[in-house]
């Protein structure tokens, strides 16, 4: 396989609250730079544990880091990767993000592991950017785990974050406490979700300041994100489990034809108490769920 890592020895452990990744002694940062299929891209990712490999895919305006919590609760049964999407974290900025080109880069990222299909979990953006995997890459997807979305067109819901991350991008305070400001003043509420974005904004430092997200793409392509693509195939074989929270209003039961629809196995786990962020709000939930979906 192609491409560098750069291991991080003497480095910190995991984080009691999960809230962003911390490095084990083992952890590496690590880029694919192979290109087995034509998209000329590298993803960023942490991985840790041991197993069969696990990928996690996040959501919009999110990164890998998100799913600390998670990967660390599953990191003594599998090898948790946790990815940077395209336009997100500190994977390359690019033109498109519709989900055929996303699903083409997390094809092209594990044709460079060089270790045939994986297991693939994804939460709302990611959800369907594993969707559209599993269905134009089978070959790449043993199982899938969809963390509430569905195939299906959303309305429009986050011009006022896009608006609010512009007014941070012109100002490009040195400070997070600044950009807080900004996004606050801005109608960017409640708090926990600003903080949230704030996980991907860079405050002054050798890299610069500003956000690390690829925030003009993710405006651009706006209408991709909230739509559902004409998959490449139907009837797709690879085993599916649908998760959602019975409070989010992105996923229930009537959408059930939708998934049969594309794969021929589909189970579907509610989460009760939970929103659009079960992962957050019923982690031990979720967790059980995901194992029960990933094995």
């Amino acid at each position: 396989m192609g491409g560098w890592r750069r291991s991080r020895p003497g480095g910190r452990r995991w984080g009691r609250s999960g809230a962003a990744l911390l490095l084990a002694d083992t952890l590496r940062w690590q880029y694919s730079d192979d290109n087995k299929l034509g998209i000329d891209l590298r993803l960023h990712y942490h991985e840790t544990g041991s197993g069969p490999t696990v990928l996690i895919l996040h959501g919009l305006f999110g990164s890998g880091d998100n799913w600390a919590r998670i990967g660390r609760a599953l990191e003594s049964e599998y090898r948790v990767v946790l990815a940077d999407l395209p336009n997100h974290g500190s994977s390359p900025h690019i033109a498109h993000t519709d989900y055929l080109t996303l699903a083409d880069a997390v094809a092209e990222f594990i044709a460079g592991r060089g270790e045939g299909a994986v297991r693939v979990a994804g939460h709302s953006m990611g959800g369907k950017v594993g969707m559209a995997l599993a269905l134009r890459h089978p070959e790449f997807v043993e199982r899938l785990v969809v963390l509430d979305i569905a195939p299906k067109r959303y309305r429009a819901s986050h011009f006022e974050i896009l608006d609010a991350m512009a007014a941070v991008e012109r100002e490009r305070p040195d400070t997070r406490v600044e950009a807080d400001r900004i996004l606050g003043e801005n109608g960017v509420e409640p708090a926990p979700v600003r903080a949230f974005l704030l996980k991907s904004y860079r405050a002054g430092g050798a890299d610069g300041t500003g956000w690390k997200l690829n925030l003009a793409a993710l405006r651009e392509g706006y209408d991709d994100i909230l739509d559902w693509p004409e998959p490449a195939r139907t009837g797709g074989a690879v085993p599916v489990t649908v998760i959602y929270g019975d409070r989010s209003g992105y996923v229930d039961e009537a959408d059930r034809p939708r998934f049969e629809a594309l794969f021929s196995q589909v189970r579907m786990a509610r989460v009760d108490g939970a929103g659009h962020w079960l992962h957050a709000e019923k982690p031990e939930k979720v967790v059980e769920l995901l194992r029960h979906g990933l094995a």
